[in-house]
């Protein structure tokens, strides 16, 4: 059986889709048999992970900081170093979330493990820019540029992710 929403393949047993978790309408001959067991199982926020990565991908894209002299401007922008690492992640992590039609043990990891090095590579980045913006000389304007800022949100929303379900309940028939 496929749910109608998702087009995702579910037991034809269930009244809920475990992936998306819509209620399952049966056909008429169905309606009067009787459920005997429900099971409430979890379903991944799929749309939290995808807008997390998704951020990422962005927010590595997207300048990182930027300094303004008399001189000239300097712009740091995430693709220049650690911001190809970062986008590698969030192409890994959103390429795992679209291929799964269920959460396992194994994309949870994965999941921490990306949010993980993403915190790893963006939060010293993100302090070491806030300590050259602070030290620039008079008459330098800079500031952190707001790829840096979405590429750091992005790497806390994945770390949530790998941890946030939904509880669904499905129930059995006879």
């Amino acid at each position: 059986m496929v749910c109608s929403f998702c087009k995702k393949e579910i037991n034809s047993q269930t009244i809920a889709c475990p992936h998306c978790g819509n209620h399952i309408t049966m056909p008429e001959e169905q309606h009067d048999e009787e459920f005997i067991m429900t099971q409430v199982v979890d379903v991944p926020l799929k749309w939290l992970m995808i807008s997390a990565t998704c951020l990422l991908i962005v927010g590595s894209l997207l300048p990182w900081g930027r300094i303004v002299s008399s001189l000239g401007t300097i712009v740091i922008r995430g693709t220049d170093g650690d911001g190809i690492l970062t986008m590698a992640i969030g192409g890994i992590l959103l390429m795992a979330t679209l291929l799964s039609a269920r959460r396992s043990q194994l994309q949870r990891l994965l999941y921490i493990a990306g949010g993980f090095f993403s915190a790893i590579i963006l939060f010293p980045k993100f302090s070491y820019l806030r300590s050259i913006l602070k030290n620039t000389p008079a008459g330098t304007h800079s500031n952190i540029g707001i790829g840096l800022i979405l590429a750091n949100l992005a790497a806390i929303l994945i770390l949530i992710s790998a941890f946030v379900t939904k509880k669904v309940k499905v129930a059995i028939k006879e």
